[in-house]
């Protein structure tokens, strides 16, 4: 049996940044924000630096839906990842996809980018950033995500609480859960 390498605990905070949408617009555009964010770190001399960057995108279908402006044609206009997304959680006629067997939700954030530096890469930065942007914008919503990206095996996927779309090249969590997910796909996080 192998044991897990415990990696170290990185010490700093994240900054966020985002473009917001707009109340009442009929521009489908306005209903997928794009979010920066960056870890911070403190040296011995208390000089702040950046460590880590994660760029996001935040589908708001219960705005796009509550302005009536069609939650496909956000995330279109978006990205054809956005597109994708909405494809696949989605039926052709606009209602949630129930063969995934998760409960319908009104946010979809995408983690689109992530990026640390190499003297963090043994931390756990890289998923401090994930959790804490999962927790921040998607708390009630889903994270998803390349099942291939930021150099994270399925096993690491799987313990962030993220778990396999069948079919699909995305990994999925279900609002602020913590643990083993019980999503159709990669039950056991094996890689």
């Amino acid at each position: 049996m192998s044991e897990q390498v415990k990696k170290k605990e990185f010490l700093g905070w994240v900054e966020f940044g985002l473009s917001a949408p707009l109340p009442y617009s009929d521009d489908p555009e306005e209903y997928v924000a794009d979010i920066t964010g960056e870890a911070i770190a403190m040296d011995d001399g208390n000089v702040e630096y950046t460590v880590g960057k994660i760029a996001l995108n935040l589908a708001c279908i219960d705005l796009a839906i509550d302005n009536g402006v069609s939650p496909f044609h956000a995330c279109d206009a978006h990205s054809e990842t956005m597109a994708d997304i909405y494809r696949v959680l989605f039926r052709d006629d606009g209602e949630w996809n129930e063969e995934l067997g998760l409960e319908p939700w009104d946010r979809i954030l995408f983690i689109d980018d992530l990026e640390i530096d190499t003297e963090y890469a043994d931390s756990d930065l890289k998923d401090r950033l994930i959790e804490t942007a999962a927790d921040t914008f998607a708390a009630s919503g889903i994270t998803m995500a390349y099942s291939e990206s930021f150099d994270l095996s399925s096993k690491e996927w799987y313990h962030l609480g993220f778990g396999r779309v069948p079919n699909t090249h995305f990994i999925l969590k279900q609002g602020a859960l913590r643990g083993p997910p019980e999503y159709p796909g990669d039950r056991n996080g094996s890689s």
